[in-house]
């Protein structure tokens, strides 16, 4: 899925589209791993992306992909560092990365992120995309 998120879209934004949009395309599909391509241009000290990823926001998102994972085949993830253009960027996003794959999960990956309410531009980006997709992947959109 394409999900095209403007600039500025920080934490609540990408853990939001990932977890409305992305987990339930997923549980449809039903893959037998993930793959993911891990760079963190995205992050609020990258001068390039123009957008506002904290460092909680890449271990929200990595609880999230990994209890996917768990859930869905056993665990089965691999992650391939890319990159991003701010050093800083770099070692909160690879530090987030590796504590949500080393800490013991939680009950539920899903934190204060994901349990708001859709707000702008999110509101928007998530009807589009699950008005296009909801035929082959029900339950885009909801949580």
């Amino acid at each position: 899925l394409n999900i095209p998120l403007p600039a500025g879209c920080g934490d609540a934004e990408y853990v939001g589209a990932l977890a409305r949009l992305l987990v339930p395309a997923a549980q449809a599909f039903q893959p037998e791993m993930i793959l993911v391509s891990c760079g963190f241009d995205a992050h609020l000290d990258d001068p390039l992306a123009s957008m506002r990823i904290t460092q909680r926001g890449f271990l929200a998102m990595t609880r999230i992909v990994r209890a996917l994972s768990d859930e869905l085949f056993g665990g089965r993830i691999g992650f391939v560092l890319e990159g991003g253009y701010a050093p800083e960027s770099l070692a909160e996003g690879t530090s987030a990365l590796l504590e949500g794959l080393l800490e013991t999960p939680n009950a539920s990956p899903y934190d204060e992120f994901v349990l708001q309410r859709l707000q702008n531009p999110l509101r928007g980006v998530v009807d589009r995309v699950a008005s296009a997709h909801r035929g082959r992947f029900p339950g885009l959109g909801a949580l």
